[in-house]
């Protein structure tokens, strides 16, 4: 075995020893100005882009009064699922592609 295996083997072994935290979340958001723009990103049951987070611990729907709504994947600890702003609701989830809907738990 050469040493590019052996080092491929050794960070395999470190990441299933350390437990590699990552999701696959939906990314989009239906404000034209963003990178990620998906003018069906607001739509309930979104089944669009996504991304894999291999830092990330949840995903993140947030919806804007004015019907912006964007998502991803967040790497922050979160204690709620819900959490309510002045202009918008935010909520957060733990299982691959979780944040299809419009925060409907909240």
């Amino acid at each position: 075995m050469n040493s590019s295996h052996i080092f491929l083997h050794i960070i395999i072994s470190l990441m299933i020893i350390s437990g590699c935290s990552c999701i696959t979340c939906y990314k989009c958001s239906n404000r034209a100005q963003l990178d990620d723009y998906d003018p069906d990103c607001g739509m309930p049951d979104y089944s669009g882009a996504t991304v894999q987070c291999d830092d990330c611990t949840s995903c993140r729907t947030e919806i804007y009064l004015d019907g912006d709504v964007y998502r991803v994947g967040w790497k922050g600890s979160v204690e709620d699922e819900c959490i309510y702003y002045s202009d918008s609701t935010e909520c957060y989830c733990t299982t691959d592609l979780c944040n299809l809907d419009l925060c409907d738990q909240c």
